[in-house]
């Protein structure tokens, strides 16, 4: 497995003990791994055992929703600025093109 595997499967081993309720202590993580018939380096779940052990794991999931969705509803609420203000220009051009023509679709 690749180095970023590795920390995937351990952020992942971490995420479902606090979702399970469990301690997130490496002893915890190699068991998970193993469940799954994950092999990694032996350094990664300690390394993950002793970050998430000074880190409080519930404000680390929220902080991390809160700014993805924030970030997203960002992006949709620009875009959408900017076809309201769009809109409007292109009606009034429309109805000059329309109101030129004559009605008989620029035929006279």
């Amino acid at each position: 497995m690749s180095s970023t595997t590795d920390e995937l499967a351990c952020v992942y081993s971490a995420l479902l003990l606090h979702d399970a309720g469990m301690e997130v202590s490496h002893e915890n993580i190699s068991n998970v791994l193993g469940a799954f018939g994950i092999e990694v380096a032996s350094y990664w779940p300690k390394l993950f055992a002793q970050f998430f052990s000074s880190q409080d794991m519930a404000e680390l999931v929220s902080s991390q929703c809160a700014v993805g969705a924030s970030a997203g509803g960002a992006a949709a609420g620009g875009a959408a600025e900017e076809t309201k203000e769009d809109a409007p220009a292109d009606e009034e051009e429309e109805e000059e093109e329309s109101s030129s023509e004559g009605g008989f679709g620029g035929l006279f």
